[in-house]
């Protein structure tokens, strides 16, 4: 049976806010780091042979296998590298997230509203998910990019979780220290944002345009890229959504 904690030191939840965010970051991280394999790959003189049967022993047993035939290029073996590291964040992030839910029902006494600190930690939780997701879809799909959306994407999303760390740092830091820095973070975080979704009008834009390549007009192709950059879009909305709770939050407190 659980006992109710009445008093207990802010560190305990903050600390895991912390790690979360942490999570989130090394998340965001891996996911750049794919789409920058991607880009590389379709600019680059990547050889390849094709696989027969599923590759999964060569990879391990992860949740993501490679299909039949599948080009066994460097980049997917580096792709599939980082796939195992996103799963082993997101879990971590899962279990953290657990035990500070599990902590807001057993404490009386809270540094922040329990609404509230539930409400950051499953946003920052979103972000190692929905990044594992989009590893598998590109990961299947190694989809080429039309222009240079992939290390668009990357740097929009890299930029957005720095500052989103600096958001968690402040939320974080000690007396006298703590919202510093949290209304202009949050101002950059909206920039990058509106600049993601901007991206995204542009590409959907063009891939319903008559005149799309044949080589990118595939039934297959189309349906996924569609999925994907909307996908790395609701990244930067996630982000977006944590920082205007810590803004909120400010307020609150301040």
């Amino acid at each position: 049976m659980s006992t109710l904690n009445l008093l207990p030191k802010d560190e305990v939840f903050l600390a895991k806010i912390s790690a979360l965010s942490l999570a989130a970051r090394h998340s965001a991280q891996l996911l750049c780091a794919a789409l920058n394999k991607l880009s590389q790959q379709h600019t680059g003189a990547e050889t390849s042979e094709a696989t027969p049967g599923t590759n999964a022993e060569a990879y391990g047993d992860t949740l993501i296998r490679v299909p039949d035939a599948l080009p066994a290029t460097q980049t997917i073996r580096d792709i599939a590298t980082l796939n195992e590291q996103i799963q082993a964040a997101r879990l971590q992030a899962r279990q953290t997230f657990d035990a500070m839910s599990e902590s807001l029902c057993n404490t009386f006494i809270t540094p922040f509203d329990r609404e509230d600190l539930q409400e950051l930690a499953s946003v920052l939780y979103r972000v190692p998910k929905l990044s594992e997701k989009l590893l598998h879809r590109l990961y299947i799909s190694q989809l080429p990019p039309m222009h240079q959306e992939w290390q668009t994407f990357s740097r929009l999303i890299l930029e957005i979780s720095a500052e989103a760390e600096t958001v968690a740092g402040a939320l974080i830091a000690g007396s006298g220290k703590r919202y510093k820095g949290i209304p202009e973070a949050v101002k950059r975080i909206d920039e990058l944002e509106a600049q993601a979704d901007a991206l995204l009008g542009s590409l959907l834009t063009e891939l319903f345009s008559v005149d799309l390549a044949p080589e990118f007009a595939d039934c297959r192709q189309f349906v996924m890229r569609k999925d994907v950059y909307g996908m790395l879009e609701k990244v930067t909305d996630v982000y977006r959504d944590f920082g205007h709770i810590a803004l909120r939050l400010m307020l609150k407190h301040a």
